[in-house]
């Protein structure tokens, strides 16, 4: 889906099971970006989602989106109930969460964007944290 005032190519979310782009998965940072340098909490880890999006594309320009291309789709005002994303549907189904961007804040910590408030959110890249992800490239 392309966003006409960024220029940007957006995944479009399902409402199925379909992995990769089923609107329900959340993972972990590390799950979602692969991030493996040495020294970081994703250290050895070999396998991502971003990864199997791309290979499910055909294509290796799609990426994790920054937190401003993350709050370019966010629409404002936001309605008032936490169920509600806001996000133009035109986007495809899209959950009341939060959603990790490609910034990391520290080797222990990166940002993500809520879809319910449109504010930038720092989560722990450790532990359990689940966070669901939306796959973004530049336009042509």
């Amino acid at each position: 889906m392309q966003d006409t005032k960024t220029n940007l190519i957006w995944e479009k979310k399902v409402a199925s099971a379909e992995y990769p782009s089923a609107v329900d998965f959340a993972f972990s940072w590390c799950e979602a970006t692969g991030n493996s340098r040495a020294g970081t909490p994703c250290a050895g880890n070999t396998h991502s989602w971003i990864d199997d999006y791309r290979r499910s594309r055909g294509s290796g320009d799609w990426r994790m989106p920054t937190p401003q291309e993350l709050q370019s789709i966010v629409q404002g005002p936001c309605p008032r109930s936490a169920f509600s994303p806001c996000i133009d549907p035109v986007f495809g189904p899209t959950a009341a969460a939060r959603y990790w961007s490609s910034a990391e804040s520290s080797d222990a910590s990166a940002s993500s964007v809520s879809f319910t408030n449109g504010l930038v959110v720092t989560d722990s890249k450790t532990g359990t944290t689940s966070v669901r992800v939306r796959a973004v490239r530049s336009g042509p």
